[in-house]
């Protein structure tokens, strides 16, 4: 299995982080993986980073990509409608 395993679920892209150190090494790849699926019109994905028990400043801010990042659920999102 790679570094980074994509599942799809109905319209939601989960992007597996399989490994348990990740480093500046993996950032670039990370980066470009998560801007193909957005520039590609995904609108909700999951980061699966339970299998990871260590990762570093770049990989959280890789070029721009923010792991806090301001996401705004809607009520339909959180099943209130």
């Amino acid at each position: 299995m790679g570094d980074f395993i994509k599942e799809l679920y109905e319209d939601v892209v989960i992007e597996i982080v399989n490994m348990t150190r990740a480093t500046l090494k993996e950032a670039s790849e990370f980066k470009t993986i998560l801007t193909t699926e957005i520039d590609s019109g995904c609108k909700k994905m999951i980061i699966d980073l339970s299998g990871c028990d260590y990762m570093d400043k770049a990989l959280q801010y890789s070029d721009g990509l923010k792991s806090d990042s301001n996401f705004e659920m809607t009520k339909k999102d959180k099943g209130l409608e």
